[in-house]
């Protein structure tokens, strides 16, 4: 897939209204039309918050406001009919978050091995288009391979899931994390080839099992991530471990905030009617999916 470069198309012509002269006299002047006045953002001179990316900005806000270790990420991926397995239809025309209320629906965070490639090549060829700016703007690359080991363990009166994951090649533990599930969003985008759901979570590191212990479920993981200033992109390969009858492999996309703390911090801010950059980072968050979204390859 070629992406043209948006600096390299050749510079507009200006629009000539009078005829070059034909007797090698001065050129007379140029009339060319005045400029359109400069429009203001409404009759009351502010642009009004847009009503999408306000909903998303405070159902984050509600979950996260004072809390540690949050993880807000989202998975791209369709919303399937639990009845007839298909891609949800709705009657709306363009983006739409789904009430909670709506029952039957399932959401499915996977894609071709086509669609996987596009974007893995989209995303490196940002990485070496990006390599040549201020190294503030840099998109960085890091390729890791592990194997996931899950337990179930009690916490407090309630079982939670373990993870625990180990370099693929030493064994190293490079994570162990406990994860408790806040809440969910699920936005239908009936336009686009994908449909996204933002989660919240919390993330608790937590001590390994004993060697002893068996896993109850492995898989290994093959992800690429991409970082760009306050953001990281995932595009992951998930294989059965260790291989047996059942060898699908999964491809999987998401978007999260790098650095959770922060958006705590600035959700603060903006509570306590100081000036904030939550609602920006809610709203490059969006982008971020956005494009990813609107740049899928057919399947």
């Amino acid at each position: 897939m070629n992406y043209a470069d948006p600096t390299g198309s050749p510079p507009q012509k200006r629009r000539r209204l009078s005829p070059p002269p034909s007797n090698g006299g001065p050129r007379p002047v140029e009339l060319l039309p005045a400029p359109p006045p400069r429009l203001e953002p409404s009759f009351i001179g502010y642009d009004p918050f847009d009503d999408f990316t306000k909903e998303v900005a405070d159902w984050i806000a509600d979950l996260i406001r004072n809390q540690e270790n949050v993880e807000i990420e989202a998975k791209i991926g369709l919303l399937l009919d639990q009845h007839t397995k298909q891609r949800l239809r709705l009657p709306v025309m363009s983006e739409t978050i789904l009430s909670p209320a709506i029952e039957s629906i399932r959401f499915q965070s996977s894609m071709t091995e086509n669609q996987h490639k596009s974007y893995n090549d989209l995303l490196n060829q940002r990485v070496q288009r990006f390599a040549h700016i201020p190294p503030s703007l840099h998109i960085n690359y890091d390729h890791t391979r592990a194997i996931d080991e899950f337990y179930s363990i009690q916490s407090d009166e309630f079982k939670v899931r373990l993870r625990v994951s180990k370099d693929e090649k030493t064994g190293k533990v490079v994570e162990s994390v406990r994860k408790s599930r806040m809440g969910d969003m699920n936005v239908y985008c009936p336009k686009w080839g994908f449909d996204y759901r933002i989660s919240v979570n919390r993330e608790f590191p937590h001590d390994p099992p004993p060697p002893q212990r068996r896993p109850e479920m492995l898989r290994r993981k093959d992800r690429v991530s991409y970082s760009h200033q306050a953001y990281k992109i995932d595009l992951t390969q998930v294989f059965p471990y260790p291989p047996g009858k059942d060898n699908t492999i999964t491809h999987e996309l998401e978007v999260e905030f790098l650095n959770p703390a922060a958006l705590v911090r600035e959700c603060g801010k903006r509570d306590r009617g100081e000036p904030s950059a939550f609602d920006e980072m809610v709203q490059v968050f969006l982008n971020n999916i956005r494009i990813l979204i609107r740049t899928a390859a057919p399947p």
